[in-house]
């Protein structure tokens, strides 16, 4: 039997019940969560060595916006290929969505947002 990977999953929030529902969810899909309410709060943890397998990032965050979480992930080797999904309230028209593995207007389901990590959290 092979073990069990849980795949690591970053939820950039600042809504702390939407990142408290993403958690919740997210653990009980089997996923290891860990969860920040800014993009630097964010950058911090990457920074220390997280690379997450996926990251949930809202884009109108407290201190540094989601958009400049994504730029500085992608300038980065270790996290350059990290999937982003996004979810959030803001216009979404102007984005490349090509950038992003999934883009979510909220509210988005919690079983919506547990199938696209499941399509891009591949072992």
């Amino acid at each position: 039997m092979s073990p069990v990977v849980r795949r690591t999953v970053l939820v950039v929030e600042d809504d702390e019940q939407m990142r408290e529902l993403y958690r919740q969810e997210l653990i009980n899909a089997g996923y290891t969560v860990i969860t920040v309410a800014d993009g630097m709060d964010a950058l911090h943890r990457i920074d220390q060595g997280l690379t997450p397998d996926v990251v949930i990032l809202d884009l109108a965050l407290p201190r540094l916006s989601g958009l400049d979480v994504y730029q500085e992930m992608k300038a980065h080797a270790r996290t350059r290929n990290v999937p982003i999904i996004v979810v959030t309230g803001t216009d979404t028209r102007e984005l490349n969505q090509t950038d992003f593995a999934f883009v979510f207007r909220k509210p988005v389901t919690s079983d919506a947002l547990v199938r696209a990590i499941d399509a891009v959290a591949v072992v």
